[in-house]
């Protein structure tokens, strides 16, 4: 007997021990039971958590009988099922339809507005409060391995024997404390087990995001540039995978929103990150009158450099691979910058990017370079296009459909990070020479 949910967490963490301070870890509950046990699984572990739901597909005029299901990511449908059985597919796509809209209501009820961490490469521990039949974790797995994770594991408390064994096969582990012979309801092995009602569960999954997010708070750091300093915010989340150095657009600097929100869901993902003004304080000023410095590529290049030097030489940073990130005008000096001292660059992503003005340096890029521009900024489209044949590398061009150039629209910005974390995370884990 499980004295509550939250004993039954903390028991389930200890075996789960190995995915302490996983950089690739995920856990995902499946709601609302499932939370209270996920969250001390992932408060123990220090790991991202977020829910997964899923809505079954029933039969027609037997709703027990599931023909499918419907995810925030997809559809599946059993077709030896349908076919068999002459399911018309107008019913199905009607149910598709209607499961998908309570799955997105089901979603900003826990989770706002908030984009989900990406599954592509992750460890997905999938965890419920207990494991009957196992149909709704089953179509889950099904949903989620679509999205190309690394490792699926799946973690419960409490299942009966024959429920464990369906799950071989499907998931790469399967985690639980007891499988009694005689069950008849996940309740019976818990003295506590009240109902997990909707604000619980949004508070569990908002107080562990904030315990992650503090956990490695960000950090202002001073860094020396021609007997000067200039100014910057440095986060390392757990065991970073790598660091990215931001290089902003014009008359931008560290506190920019978009890039800090980027720099955010790249810190979720195992990334840390370097926001900073390329100019010192006496520089922008002067240049806040006159826009010399702002579009001087080589000299923000160079001061690109000068901060590469330093986060190669800073305890906190130097045994990390390095990659930049540009924004605008930004994007070119972080071209030049990687051409012209191209062996500590591993990866480079430009957002609404000006690479024509990178010039000849592009040629001479070595690290692999991500193109985000918005389709609904032609003329940056075609200046990307161009700049993308001087390229002899990895490389990729990703346009956001209806994004502009500073990407304000709802949604864009989030494609943005998406993307850049995926490009970073994959470059990373290259060898150097790779």
């Amino acid at each position: 007997m499980f004295r509550d949910r939250k004993e039954a967490g903390r028991l389930l963490a200890e075996k789960l021990r190995r995915y302490e301070d996983d950089p690739n870890g995920l856990v995902l509950a499946i709601p609302r039971g499932g939370i209270p046990v996920a969250y001390e699984v992932a408060d123990r572990l220090h790991l991202p958590l977020d829910v997964i739901v899923i809505k079954k597909i029933g039969f027609p005029g037997n709703e027990e009988f599931a023909i499918g299901a419907a995810g925030r990511d997809g559809v599946y449908i059993n077709r030896h099922v349908t076919e068999a059985y002459g399911v018309s597919e107008d019913y199905i796509k009607a149910q598709v339809q209607a499961r998908q809209k309570e799955v997105q209501e089901r979603y900003r009820l826990f989770r706002g507005e908030d984009r989900p961490p990406p599954v592509q490469g992750k460890n997905v521990i999938v965890i419920d409060d207990g494991i009957a039949t196992g149909a709704t974790c089953r179509m889950a797995l099904t949903l989620l391995k679509r999205q190309n994770p690394h490792e699926l594991i799946v973690a419960t408390p409490v299942a009966p024997p024959d429920t464990a064994a369906q799950f071989e096969g499907l998931a790469d582990s399967f985690v639980c404390i007891t499988q009694p012979e005689l069950f008849t309801a996940i309740g019976q092995f818990y003295v506590d087990f009240s109902q997990v009602d909707e604000s619980t569960a949004r508070g569990l999954l908002k107080k562990i995001e904030e315990k992650l997010r503090t956990r490695h708070a960000p950090q202002a750091v001073d860094i020396p540039i021609d007997n000067q300093a200039t100014h910057g915010i440095l986060t390392l989340p757990e065991a970073p995978l790598g660091l990215v150095i931001f290089a902003h657009g014009s008359g931008s600097g560290r506190f920019s929103p978009r890039n800090q929100s980027v720099a955010k869901y790249l810190n979720r993902n195992g990334l840390a990150t370097l926001l900073i003004d390329l100019l010192t304080e006496d520089e922008e000023r002067e240049d806040m009158q006159t826009g010399r410095l702002r579009f001087d590529i080589p000299f923000l290049a160079k001061r690109l450099k000068q901060i590469t030097a330093w986060a190669q030489t800073a305890e906190a940073t130097q045994d990390l691979p390095l990659g930049y990130f540009g924004a605008s005008t930004g994007a070119a000096a972080a071209l030049i910058a990687a051409a012209e001292d191209p062996a500590p660059i591993r990866a480079v992503v430009s957002r609404g990017g000006r690479p024509d003005l990178a010039g000849d340096a592009m040629d001479k890029v070595r690290a692999p370079v991500l193109l985000i521009v918005g389709g609904n900024d032609p003329a940056v489209i075609d200046l990307n296009l161009d700049a993308s044949t001087h390229l002899h590398v990895k490389k990729a061009l990703q346009i956001i459909p209806g994004a502009t150039h500073l990407f304000e629209e709802p949604g864009t910005l989030d494609q943005v990070a998406t993307l850049s974390a995926q490009w970073f995370i994959d470059c990373f884990n290259l060898s150097p020479a790779g």
